[in-house]
């Protein structure tokens, strides 16, 4: 779970179903460089809580 600023930029990362073995914490370390589309309320920028899935693949 992840709160989306009125600026687009994710805070308060949540990880809600763990998968442990580090990746948790590679999760979260990607979302925080991301920059998202703000949410918008009768045209403002708000913030909004999303679900963001992380995929793994394992080489």
């Amino acid at each position: 779970m992840v709160i989306v600023g009125a600026d687009g930029l994710p805070r308060d990362i949540r990880v809600t179903r763990s998968l442990g073995h580090g990746r948790d914490e590679e999760a979260i370390k990607a979302v925080k460089k991301w920059k998202f589309k703000p949410g918008t309320v009768q045209g403002r920028a708000v913030p909004v809580q999303i679900n963001v899935v992380a995929n793994f693949r394992l080489y």
